[in-house]
């Protein structure tokens, strides 16, 4: 689930809920290849000013795991099209702390790499 924050495709709401079948069938595909992950609500922002340590705090005990900008508004344009859609989110930095972490993820290629060729594989299943 994702906050949202324009309603053009869907009615006001704190929360948008990405689609189940969708979900059991990335997660089901994963599992298959031993790929580890965590499932739960991303927090949807349009902007990293707005990511301000009270409200990221506020965040994590909403129980957000990440940040990110752009799940809401494809969910909705989703569900407002009615088309399947689902998303794998890698994390590649880290701003859950004082300091940025990068973790190096514009120099890991070959997890990115994997990652759109997992991504390919899901297209092709569904």
């Amino acid at each position: 689930m994702s906050k949202v924050f324009s309603y053009k495709y869907i009615k006001p709401s704190r929360y948008i809920y990405s689609d189940r079948k969708i979900t059991d069938k990335i997660t089901s595909c994963l599992d298959e290849r031993k790929i580890p992950y965590i499932k739960g609500i991303t927090w949807t922002t349009d902007a990293m000013f707005r990511e301000t340590k009270a409200l990221v705090e506020q965040r994590k005990l909403e129980g957000a795991k990440i940040v990110e900008m752009e799940q809401a508004g494809c969910i909705a344009i989703a569900q407002y099209r009615n088309f399947d859609y689902g998303a794998i989110i890698y994390g590649g930095d880290d701003v859950s702390q004082d300091e940025w972490d990068s973790r190096s993820w514009d120099k890991r290629q070959g997890i990115r790499y994997n990652l759109v060729m997992l991504c390919r594989d899901l297209v092709k299943a569904f």
